[in-house]
């Protein structure tokens, strides 16, 4: 065992090689269903997949991501959902997790203006 008094390294002062990184520049979804990947049906229809929801978004709501939706999902019964659209209707919600139950959470969240990165 070393000794406790040893400093861990910062994981985040640790400098690796992607530091040369440069993220491709921000496109809109329109930007994005506009490029003609060599006219080949089947990516058009996977991107058309992938980029509904971003297309169907709301543009005057400022937010990028709004979580709409929380679920309980446990291995032995059915999930609990919790519709986070309307605050009022959750100051009224309670449920009990008892001790040792195994569960995930999972959240519901439509992308707004435009494709996260």
């Amino acid at each position: 065992m070393g000794d406790s008094s040893e400093a861990l390294p910062d994981p985040i002062a640790d400098k690796s090689d992607d530091d040369d990184y440069v993220p491709p520049e921000a496109k809109t979804v329109e930007e994005l269903m506009a490029e003609k990947d060599g006219e080949d049906e089947a990516m058009q229809r996977y991107k058309a997949s992938l980029l509904k929801s971003a297309a169907s978004a709301k543009t005057d709501d400022p937010r990028r991501v709004v979580i709409t939706e929380m679920q309980v999902l446990f291995t032995d019964r059915d999930p609990i959902v919790f519709d986070l659209s309307n605050p009022e209707v959750l100051k009224n919600v309670t449920f009990v997790l008892k001790e040792g139950c195994q569960y995930k959470t999972q959240v519901g969240a439509p992308c707004n203006c435009g494709v996260l990165r």
